[in-house]
């Protein structure tokens, strides 16, 4: 987005990911886990892709997006959790591979392909606090897809509930 050396700034949502014991999975069996973030950033890629947004980095264990709104980011943050909770059904349960989101916008700037930007910060605070396996935004602590009747495991049609608050729209979302 624009030429070398320029900068540009738009409103924008970000949504920041880490996966939670990456460093523990790592030493137990470092090409299994790289190959699993690898089979999981191609997913999360391919979510962002179709909800109109782009994954800038992905580093080890950490992944960084902008979406256009936040309607817009927290519809792929909910579908990047449900899709990796199915594939996670999938590895040994010291296998899993969990990622906590945070999902924040503002004004950000992109100058070089790198992104910058208050809104980036706070969601990478907001990752933090996350549960794995779970997504936050300002004022929404913790959303996650809901369970199925059967058990833990997501299904695509409880997507559309959050636990533990609701969204009522995308204003609501972000104060």
């Amino acid at each position: 987005m624009g030429t070398a050396g320029s900068r540009v700034t738009r409103h924008a949502v970000a949504l920041h990911g880490d996966a939670v014991g990456y460093s523990k999975l790592i030493a137990d069996n470092e090409i299994e886990t790289h190959n699993t973030v690898q089979a999981f950033g191609r997913i999360i890629d391919e979510i962002v892709t179709a909800e109109s947004g782009e994954l800038t980095q992905f580093v080890g264990d950490e992944f960084l997006a902008i979406l256009p709104t936040e309607a817009d980011a927290v519809s792929a943050a909910i579908e990047i959790q449900r899709r990796l909770a199915v594939e996670n059904e999938s590895l040994p349960a010291g296998r899993k591979l969990r990622f906590r989101l945070g999902v924040n916008a503002g004004d950000l700037s992109v100058a070089d392909g790198q992104w910058y930007g208050e809104a980036i910060n706070v969601a990478a605070r907001l990752q933090a606090i996350a549960e794995p396996g779970a997504s936050t935004s300002p004022g929404r602590p913790s959303m996650r897809p809901a369970t199925s009747q059967s058990g833990s495991s997501p299904s695509a049609r409880s997507v559309s509930r959050i636990s533990p608050n609701p969204y009522t729209s995308s204003a609501s979302l972000i104060s």
